[in-house]
């Protein structure tokens, strides 16, 4: 078993939320709709009018594998990010979306507030893995990168 600083502290907030979602599904059902990005005022982009107040959502996936930003962005390429001294803040409020190497925290005002506890705890978990054990696909097994986990 891995246990990192803090899980203790993490476990025991879990519990409280789930008893806190149990007794208050109508706060759970709030968070389910979501809270929509919207145009705070009216924009033009590719002389195509943006009315204010009209809900934008991003595109993560076009974003995450432009061509203008990766020769080949659906091969994975072990070495693409090698050089980056980037964080995950730094890259997601760089002013130039090319320079961006994710975009999954969120963008502006709104960008996650946990993105430098996120990053930790995703690199302490991961070289921990990593250090820890030896991961091979199992023989004859195919792993199809696009199927959804759990299927």
């Amino acid at each position: 078993m891995l246990i990192g600083a803090g899980a203790d502290s993490t476990s025991r907030g879990f519990q409280s939320f789930f008893k806190i979602m149990a007794l208050h599904s109508e706060v759970m059902d709030k968070a389910h709709d979501g809270i929509p990005h919207a145009a705070t005022q009216g924009d033009v982009y590719d002389g195509q009018l943006i009315p204010k107040g009209t809900i934008v959502s991003p595109k993560l996936t076009a974003l995450s594998r432009s061509k203008k930003q990766y020769s080949d962005p659906d091969v994975f390429e072990s070495n693409r990010f090698r050089g980056d001294l980037f964080d995950a803040s730094a890259s997601a409020l760089a002013p130039d979306y090319l320079k961006r190497d994710h975009f999954h925290y969120g963008f502006g005002r709104r960008l996650c507030q946990g993105i430098f506890v996120a990053e930790a705890s995703l690199y302490i978990d991961i070289v921990r893995v990593l250090w820890g054990f030896n991961i091979k696909a199992k023989p004859g097994h195919e792993l199809n990168m696009d199927a959804k986990i759990g299927t």
